[in-house]
């Protein structure tokens, strides 16, 4: 990884440390910061560019890998991967800048979550992802998802666009544990899928979130993955047990109950993060709920948000997938040059965008795309004199006039107001960077609208249980193949299906919309 102070205004220098480094080490591979991040800041630019080179082997590798067992297959479609923007680009494109592939897989999620506004008309969307050892949360509005121009990975800070994501360590296989003052925690340790939750059939000692979910009596021991292995609700008791309850000097099912709570409320200071801290009222809000787990806890968070109603779609399991495939091509460029607003001459706004875009348009022809496809979306990033940080700006692509000027400086207020809550008109504005983000907009799969077939399900109920909701219910268990389009349960109850379990609390409504999602409506407090 080679990082220049400099080197977003002249690359000279990297490109020739890069020779030197070919002469003395002919087979490394060199990533240069100016290709990587070619933007003002050494320091996110170095550590974007350390973090590229150290993934890159491993990824490149893959890809290789992967194309290699395509074309044996005989698919020669070209490969495209998810990156952390929400947009797609082929596999040869990002061997050399694979730092952007860091939070993919989540991002996926988010896509699929607005794909699910968009079909059901909801337009401010947040998407709730819980697998078995994180749980991740965006959010949607105007019915795309919330780009950040940077990101925490871990301690590294990756300066490259990203979907705005929370993510917690919080799965169905984190572990509960009592820290050194006898406080109940869970996570973020995970017993994972090896051995995984004490219920699991090799499972491990400890208790975690499944383990508690079994002996609330929300998951099936007897339909845990469609029923292709079973869990041992014994053993999840007797963890819980032990390991909390005994030494709290609880009941079991008081223990994890407990557990259900702890866990509850680091997913909600989750969603408040995606929500409340960005200035946004979760109330305006719906929760699409997918992953493993999601659906499980779902409704209960959005009872503490207050959150109207919660979607559940079709697939839960696999509904990142779905993300994938509604999922764009995309590329983000940049290019810092630094200038007072209010002394640029727009021609040569224009005359750089025009240079990036010729840039963009080659680069995605030459994967055989159409010209009269690729769609180009342009912004400035502004900042105020006195500020270090910078907001971006739209620009329109063509037809800059010279007042163009005044229009940036007032949407730059108001975007600085709508951030921040406040505006300083007595500063001189600068520009920072010019970006560019290139798209193909890809057909989206049509999923057919079903007619309401009656608000009755007791057909789908296939069994009975004792499940705990702050005291036992007897609780319908719904088989969720057998719920047609306009059918209506109660809570309390709980929907099964092969990928996921919907548990819908007591004082709730649900139904079946015409795509096949579990509607649940949230109506406050509990009766």
């Amino acid at each position: 990884a080679v990082c220049l102070l400099f080197s977003f205004m002249n690359a000279a220098h990297e490109q020739r440390v890069r020779e030197l480094v070919g002469e003395i080490v002919p087979d490394a591979q060199v990533y240069l910061s100016c290709e990587t991040l070619p933007q003002i800041r050494e320091y996110p630019r170095l550590t974007t560019t350390v973090v590229n080179a150290y993934v890159a082997p491993v990824v490149n590798r893959y890809i290789h890998k992967l194309e290699e067992a395509l074309k044996s297959r005989r698919i020669m479609k070209p490969l495209y991967i998810m990156q952390s923007n929400g947009g797609s680009l082929t596999g040869g494109a990002l061997k050399s800048i694979p730092v952007r592939m860091i939070e993919s897989g989540p991002a996926a999620g988010v896509l699929g979550a607005a794909h699910i506004g968009r079909m059901t008309h909801q337009l401010r969307v947040i998407s709730f992802d819980m697998g078995g050892t994180t749980a991740k949360a965006g959010i949607v509005q105007d019915g795309e998802p919330r780009i950040v121009p940077r990101f925490q990975a871990g301690d590294w800070l990756i300066s490259t666009p990203s979907l705005d994501l929370v993510e917690i360590g919080a799965g169905g296989g984190s572990i509960a544990w009592i820290d050194k003052s006898g406080l109940l925690k869970v996570g973020p340790q995970s017993a994972g899928a090896d051995p995984g939750p004490a219920c699991y059939p090799n499972g491990g000692a400890l208790p975690t979130v499944t383990d508690a979910d079994v002996a609330l009596g929300w998951l099936n021991p007897e339909f845990f993955v469609g029923g292709k292995f079973h869990l041992n609700p014994s053993a999840a008791e007797r963890a819980i047990a032990t390991h909390i309850a005994e030494p709290l000097k609880l009941e079991t099912i008081e223990a994890a109950n407990g557990i259900i709570k702890i866990v509850s409320s680091g997913m909600v200071e989750a969603l408040r993060l995606v929500t409340v801290s960005r200035g946004e009222d979760p109330r305006e809000y719906v929760l699409v709920a997918f992953g493993g787990a999601g659906p499980v806890h779902a409704a209960l968070l959005a009872e503490e948000l207050k959150i109207p109603r919660v979607i559940i779609p079709a697939a839960p399991g696999v509904h990142s997938a779905m993300g994938l495939l509604v999922s764009d091509l995309k590329r983000d460029y940049i290019q810092t040059h630094f200038a007072d607003l209010e002394s640029i001459d727009v021609s040569d706004v224009q005359r750089r965008f025009d240079s990036m875009e010729a840039i963009a348009q080659q680069e995605f022809e030459s994967q055989g795309i159409a010209r009269e496809q690729i769609v180009h979306e342009r912004a400035i990033d502004l900042r105020y004199s006195i500020q270090k940080y910078e907001l971006p700006v739209p620009v329109a692509r063509s037809g800059l006039k010279p007042d163009a000027i005044v229009a940036w400086r007032n949407a730059f207020d108001q975007i600085h107001e709508k951030h921040f809550g406040s505006r300083a008109e007595d500063q001189k504005v600068e520009l920072v960077n010019y970006r560019l983000t290139t798209k193909v907009i890809v057909p989206k799969p049509a999923v057919a609208e079903l007619p309401a077939q009656g608000a009755s399900c007791d057909g789908a109920i296939k069994a009975r249980r004792k499940a705990y909701f702050e005291g036992w219910h007897d609780t319908p268990v719904y088989d969720r193949e057998k719920l047609r389009a306009g059918n209506r349960l109660s809570g309390p109850a709980i929907i099964e299906q092969m990928d996921s379990t919907t548990v819908v609390h007591p004082g709730q409504e649900a139904h079946i919309d015409g795509f096949g999602n579990i509607i649940i409506e949230i109506y406050g407090d509990k009766p």
